[in-house]
């Protein structure tokens, strides 16, 4: 998934293309995260508490690469 994270499509925005790639990358991780065995679940209250954790999991991707 983030193999393509420096691929811009030509004429596409480097900074808007890396974003996406990153919001991608925290999209699979939560769904990954849910779609795991744990039992009962509320699968409503998860996907809300998940939801907003994309952004924040996204920027934690790009801070990582960037400190690459």
């Amino acid at each position: 998934m983030l193999e393509k994270y420096y691929e811009t499509p030509l004429g596409g925005n480097d900074d808007e293309h890396q974003r996406l790639i990153a919001v991608t990358a925290a999209i699979d991780l939560i769904k990954s995260a849910v779609s795991t065995e744990a039992g009962p679940r509320n699968f409503d209250y998860e996907l809300k508490q998940l939801s907003a954790l994309i952004g924040p999991i996204a920027d934690s991707i790009q801070t990582a690469i960037a400190d690459k």
